[in-house]
């Protein structure tokens, strides 16, 4: 399922409020999104769940954070934002947990 377009517009809203002139894009790709700091990758939003690439300062910041596939055959991401509190008005905001996503999709049909 895509994501929403009103979950990347509330994450840029977040992000910007949190960093002033904080140079945040989004582009749309495959009905997902990209969303970039100065034209560097730095999170994926799949089916409406904020996903963050697990950087050293990310990694020292939220070290339990659970891992999330995006898609199949994907690298682990950190997953920020539970999707289903995101779908009921944003409730989980970027705090949020997600559930945890041990398994890759592709481990999972073998």
């Amino acid at each position: 399922m895509a994501s929403s377009s009103g979950f990347p517009a509330y994450v840029l809203e977040q992000l910007t409020r949190s960093v002033p002139g904080g140079d945040f894009t989004a582009r749309k790709m495959m009905g997902e999104y990209c969303l970039y700091y100065r034209d560097k990758l730095i999170m994926e939003i799949c089916d409406d769940q904020l996903l963050v690439k697990p950087t050293p300062t990310v990694l020292a910041l939220m070290p339990d954070a659970d891992r999330a596939y995006p898609y199949e055959g994907s690298k682990t991401l950190m997953a920020v934002v539970d999707h289903r509190a995101a779908r009921g008005a944003h409730g989980g905001g970027i705090r949020g947990a997600a559930r945890p996503q041990n398994k890759s999709p592709r481990a999972e049909r073998q």
